[in-house]
């Protein structure tokens, strides 16, 4: 987070007017009293003291660690997660690499953004397992083979004609989910290969006279790509996870239409 960003969340705020903060800009007032500093000297070791304790807030104030386990899922979300975690650690080797100057510190911020994107696809893999799972407990060969067991339902009666309606919704629910699976890992995969790309291109930009546009043009793709990912993670958060949402262009109403 930058320092504005920092600033403008709530635990700063809270920390302006804490107890600490007050106490802080006492004792610093008080230490400068003992040492006969004066009244200026007072003022300016209160400030220095409440600046202090304001300091630390911020070293706090940034959103907590995602903790990627990628053992938490089954294939293909595990390997998806696992490649990602390869790109961003491959990113790092290169940054550290580079000489010290304004190319390395231009490659550190595009780092950050890609840190974003790595915990953008762990939460769409984590989604995606759930869909896997939740896919996992239909049991749509039984439903399709008791449907089948009824034969025609011209003429049939009201019970058996309810209860291949209710069959029916189970095989459409289990294809519904089959697509989003589908979808979401051909996604996760395209936006995956895009982020391994763009960290090939630092790697080579670290190691050679980068200019400031070639720098700024990896930094747009790494931040599309953080983009579409956190797209594609809010669209799999709202679905009821039975109807297709994911397109080729981003998210989609519940028709499959891109939104």
């Amino acid at each position: 987070m930058s320092l504005r960003d920092r600033i403008a969340t709530r635990r700063f705020g809270e920390a302006l007017v804490s107890p600490s903060a007050i106490v802080s800009t006492g004792a610093g007032a008080a230490l400068a009293v003992l040492v006969g500093l004066g009244p200026i000297g007072v003022v300016l070791g209160g400030a220095a003291f409440f600046g202090g304790r304001m300091a630390f807030a911020l070293r706090g104030s940034g959103p907590p660690k995602v903790r990627i386990d990628p053992f938490q899922l089954d294939d293909p979300w595990r390997r998806l997660t696992q490649d990602a975690l390869a790109a961003r650690a491959q990113f790092a080797d290169a940054v550290r690499s580079a000489p010290d100057g304004p190319l390395r510190d231009r490659l550190a911020e595009i780092g950050t953004q890609i840190s974003d994107n790595v915990d953008e696809c762990w939460k769409v893999a984590r989604a995606g397992h759930q869909l896997s799972a939740a896919r996992a407990r239909l049991d749509a060969v039984g439903a399709r083979a008791e449907l089948d067991s009824l034969g025609p339902l011209d003429g049939a009666t009201p019970s058996v004609a309810a209860t291949a309606e209710a069959l029916q919704s189970q095989l459409d629910t289990a294809r519904r989910l089959e697509t989003t699976i589908d979808q979401t890992r051909d996604r996760l995969r395209l936006l995956n290969a895009r982020l391994d790309d763009a960290v090939s291109r630092s790697i080579e930009l670290s190691v050679s006279s980068a200019t400031d546009t070639q720098i700024a043009e990896v930094g747009n793709d790494v931040a599309a790509i953080t983009q579409e990912m956190e797209a594609l993670r809010q669209a799999l958060e709202i679905a009821d996870g039975t109807v297709p949402i994911v397109s080729g262009e981003g998210p989609a109403t519940a028709s499959g239409s891109p939104a």
